[in-house]
């Protein structure tokens, strides 16, 4: 039962998120760089790269957010910590730390 569940996960892990993370790598920079293809960029660089950066923010502050872990362990926190750093609290930071990391990664990049 297990094995499946592993199977299954693996295979929607690598139809899944590998296609939506290459063409997002391919597409968003594509945005503000120049093309071989015409009426490329769609953006001058500054805008463009605003843009992408935007996009990386919120779709790793998504992400996070919709983590379930994260909540249970938002309540575990919460009641060890009497009720002074709230479930809601701990989720919002660490959505906006991963999102965060994600930017500076992205802007490395």
């Amino acid at each position: 039962e297990s094995q499946a569940g592993m199977m299954l996960f693996n295979i929607g892990l690598t139809y899944g998120f590998t296609a939506l993370g290459n063409e997002s790598g391919e597409l968003l920079p594509a945005s503000f760089l120049a093309t071989q293809t015409p009426g490329a960029p769609l953006y001058a660089y500054g805008p463009g790269v605003t843009i992408v950066m935007v996009t990386v923010f919120v779709l790793g502050f998504l992400a996070t957010r919709a983590e379930p872990a994260l909540r249970v362990m938002g309540r575990t926190v919460e009641s060890l910590s009497e009720g002074r750093f709230t479930t809601s609290m701990l989720i919002y930071t660490v959505c906006v730390g991963v999102a965060c990391g994600m930017v500076v990664g992205s802007a490395k990049i």
